[in-house]
């Protein structure tokens, strides 16, 4: 599983990315985000060590909501 934000501009993104394996995990997550994104997840493929694994991945909109989000995880880490 693989969940990160990233800053654009001003604002920031959400993605999620999983195992193609666990579709039903992904598919549940997705409903709840899919309000904020503005297409249809899409797959893809990560190589780990040398073998190609097929995922899928969605990514939400650039809204100030995950800015705000990505600055408390942000602030959280830096202070450890």
């Amino acid at each position: 599983m693989d969940t990160y934000f990233k800053k654009k501009t001003n604002n920031t993104l959400l993605a999620f990315k999983q195992s193609i394996n666990r579709f039903d995990f992904f598919l549940f997550v997705f409903n709840k985000f899919s309000h904020f994104c503005q297409g249809y997840p899409r797959l893809d493929t990560t190589t780990i060590k040398d073998k190609k694994h097929c995922t899928i991945v969605f990514a939400t909109r650039v809204l100030p909501c995950f800015t705000y989000l990505h600055n408390l995880f942000h602030l959280k880490f830096i202070r450890l």
